[in-house]
């Protein structure tokens, strides 16, 4: 069992994490209680992920019994950039995304089922619709935040953050990721050139277009206009070719196979384009929440980075996390041929 600290040694934590100026006796007092505080959320992400699978499973719609399904505990360094972000004041022990799920389905109709289900099973503690309303950056998901009891942590009330998706949705969301890894831009924190930052906007609102779905505010009204803009925005910053340029271009060393859900570890090194995958079954958390940490505690010069994910299949963690293998072919392949059919 984890120690166990206060949600008050928790919330001065985060504030310890949140000063750049702290000393490296107070980071690593306050990581030691960040990384306790991340590992209590493994009660809340297993209840989660149990009822997201047998919402899925259950479903009388093939398709719908079709989506992927998976977790994660949150990266250490996606903690910090969070609670350092000036337009939030963040706050440790209030975070409701240190568990999260993701599901990804085919259609706007499969994911409002599937939305719809999960409301029927839990009551939601707080959900943001940014299909209906995307954000500002052209960022689309339905979000469902529920709470949980973490008994063997001696915790109440802990988050956890369920993002409901369509394909093309996660698609834009992956080929983001994945330039922010490539070139440092850090446009899911807010950062990005404008350039950057405005060719994102405009591929999501032809990809909302493509699904009759609301688009990004502060974009052309017409296909035509976003395809135009879009275009001549690309021939300047070379954003699809530098996409194209990674694509696929990272090997996953699997260490063993596996059947049914499991923990997966992955340790990346984008320099090197090889990805470690350790895989842990579920009664190995513990072990897979350690190492996990060591990663994320060593000496990460470079292009490294690592996750903690929990996946019912080798598929799904494939198909939940392409930008791992660098794979954002349907980005480049749906944002291509649209781009494309106006030149």
């Amino acid at each position: 069992m984890t120690e166990r600290y206060s949600k008050n040694s928790v919330k001065r934590a985060g504030r310890i994490l949140s000063n750049e100026g702290a000393s490296a006796d107070q980071r690593d007092w306050a990581l030691g209680v960040v990384n306790c505080w991340r590992a209590a959320h493994r009660e809340p992400l297993e209840e989660m992920s149990e009822l997201l699978g047998s919402a899925i499973s259950e479903s009388l719609t093939p398709e719908v019994r079709d989506a992927v399904l998976f977790g994660r505990l949150k990266r250490i360094e996606a903690i910090e950039r969070k609670l350092r972000r000036g337009d939030m004041d963040m706050k440790l022990n209030e975070m409701n995304d240190i568990a999260g799920c993701r599901v990804v389905a085919e259609t706007l109709t499969e994911v409002e089922a599937i939305v719809e289900s999960i409301k029927g099973r839990l009551p939601i503690f707080r959900e943001k619709d940014y299909v209906k309303r995307p954000k500002k950056d052209g960022y689309r998901s339905v979000h469902l935040i529920t709470r949980h009891n973490a008994q063997a942590a001696g915790y109440e009330g802990l988050y956890c953050e369920t993002q409901v998706r369509t394909k093309l949705q996660h698609a834009w969301a992956t080929a983001l990721e994945t330039f922010d890894i490539v070139n440092k831009s850090e446009m899911k924190s807010g950062g990005g050139s404008s350039d950057e930052r405005r060719f994102f906007m405009l591929a999501s609102a032809l990809l909302s277009m493509e699904e009759g779905a609301p688009c990004v505010p502060g974009v052309p009204e017409t296909v035509e206009e976003i395809r135009t803009e879009l275009i001549n925005l690309d021939g300047r910053i070379r954003a699809l070719d530098r996409l194209r340029a990674c694509s696929g271009s990272v090997t996953i060393l699997q260490r063993e196979e596996f059947s049914g859900s499991a923990y997966c570890l992955l340790d990346i090194d984008y320099e090197l384009q090889l990805t470690h995958l350790y895989v842990f079954t579920t009664d190995e958390a513990i072990e897979a929440a350690r190492m996990y940490a060591e990663l994320e505690s060593a000496n990460r010069e470079g292009m490294r980075d690592a996750l903690l994910v929990k996946v019912a299949s080798l598929r799904d963690l494939r198909d939940a996390y392409p930008n791992y293998s660098m794979d954002i072919r349907l980005f480049l392949g749906v944002i291509g041929s649209l781009t494309q059919a106006g030149r």
